[in-house]
């Protein structure tokens, strides 16, 4: 389910994109800016066609989709990240996740960016110097290997986490003012 969608410049370095705000949202963050995805299953069923009906509307304008949440149903999520790949080889793939770590089930090699972290007040947004999210730009070539574990960042971590590839690439600074 989804609850609105828009186009956006800021949310993806470099990209165009389609931003759906995904409902059920399980962190619950204090001072969240998007308390209204916390219910889940609100808003709209985003159905394959539901999905082809956005991303047609803006298929000649948009580099990008990004899914704003998903927490709650990764399954539902990669299905998703699937339906695009296949349908729509060129347009890249975002996940906002508000997770503190990188979770095992989800179809890294489908995406392109993902920000990992929850949302705490006293350290800021991504476009915080102190933020605890991360966001990274995963090269085109990553594909998920089956040994070993997803590993998890620190929450103040500037490296790229151990067991990804070198190719992993934190771009949290691209949100910071200069």
């Amino acid at each position: 389910y989804y609850t609105d969608y828009d186009i956006v410049f800021q949310e993806v370095p470099d990209e165009t994109t389609l931003a759906i705000s995904i409902s059920g949202c399980p962190f619950r963050c204090h001072g969240c800016h998007s308390s209204h995805l916390w219910q889940r299953d609100a808003g709209t069923f985003l159905s394959y066609a539901e999905l082809d009906r956005l991303i047609r509307r803006y298929e000649h304008s948009i580099t990008c989709v990004c899914f704003m949440g998903g927490d709650a149903d990764h399954y539902d999520l990669n299905m998703l990240m699937v339906y695009i790949r296949e349908h729509y080889p060129t347009l890249r793939i975002a996940w906002y996740s508000g997770a503190d770590s990188f979770p095992e089930d989800i179809h890294y090699n489908l995406l392109s960016y993902i920000k990992i972290g929850h949302y705490n007040a006293s350290r800021g947004p991504l476009s915080s110097p102190t933020t605890n999210q991360r966001f990274y730009k995963l090269p085109a070539s990553y594909a998920c290997g089956s040994e070993g574990g997803v590993p998890t960042p620190s929450p103040s971590m500037a490296t790229v986490p151990d067991g990804f590839p070198s190719g992993l690439i934190d771009i949290t600074n691209r949100f910071q003012r200069k």
